[in-house]
């Protein structure tokens, strides 16, 4: 068995889409940023308004050789910081 480890750092082509509203969940257009400079996952209500924002990740997987078999990966992203207005805990 091979394993391989591939660390990402957030770039360019990294981001997070964001959609807001009065309603729950909100319609209408969805938000796209991929500067890589401020990646977050939130939903929240602020001013009335409801604020959903999911995180995107692309890393480069070309070293895997065509054929193999991939039969589990995982994710273990670093929280650098937070926001907590209403002392429930993060998880990540």
């Amino acid at each position: 068995m091979t394993v391989s480890t591939f660390s990402i750092a957030a770039t360019a082509g990294d981001g997070q889409t964001d959609q807001a509203g009065a309603a729950y969940p909100p319609t209408g257009t969805i938000g796209v940023t991929t500067d890589g400079q401020n990646i977050a996952a939130n939903r929240q209500v602020s001013g009335g308004n409801f604020n959903v924002q999911a995180l995107f990740f692309r890393w480069d997987t070309s070293s895997i050789p065509d054929g193999d078999t991939v039969k589990a990966a995982d994710f273990k992203p670093h929280v650098r910081s937070k926001t907590d207005s209403d002392a429930r805990s993060l998880v990540a």
